[in-house]
């Protein structure tokens, strides 16, 4: 079979495909990978000092959203959420100041996903490239109780900060 290609099919498509090429072996030079956001949030962090928990999650979802996940976060934190076949991963990378890790599972949890479970580490004490973080949040995945959301006649139940319930 012979394909007829025209000056201009080639001169749109030249500088994509080296473009690609170009960017390809890029993170290649990189240690075999493309940089993710997560890599780099974790550069910043190792630059500057500061320490960061790392959230991951795993389970199974059929309906839930990847913005229902994402927004259990808070905006500032770096996220990299896929859903593939029923089959959810999440990775964030979250402040430790003012974190209050069992909020984030209850949120998690009530987001209507079928199994969750939610693993926590912290850089640069379990690690100091992402893979090691994510390697220990992983040890430490623990299945999320699911949690019963309200009906729409009920009352949503206030919770105050430890601080005031205290006094």
């Amino acid at each position: 079979m012979i394909a007829i290609v025209s000056l201009t099919d080639v001169a749109l498509v030249a500088p994509a495909a080296v473009a690609a090429l170009l960017a390809y072996a890029a993170g290649r030079a990189r240690g075999g990978h493309m940089l993710d956001s997560l890599d780099r949030e974790l550069m910043r962090r190792r630059r500057r000092e500061e320490p960061a928990a790392l959230l991951l999650v795993e389970g199974r979802c059929d309906t839930v959203a990847e913005s229902a996940l994402k927004n259990c976060l808070r905006v500032t934190d770096t996220i990299d959420c896929r859903i593939r076949r029923g089959r959810v991963r999440m990775r964030a990378l979250v402040d430790l100041e003012r974190l209050d890790r069992a909020a984030v599972e209850r949120r998690l949890a009530a987001t209507g996903a079928v199994e969750l479970a939610a693993g926590w580490a912290t850089f640069p004490e379990d690690g100091l490239s992402l893979a090691m973080v994510v390697e220990a949040a992983r040890d430490r995945l623990v299945p999320l109780p699911p949690v019963a959301l309200p009906g729409p006649d009920e009352k949503v139940p206030r919770t105050r900060p430890a601080e005031q319930a205290a006094s």
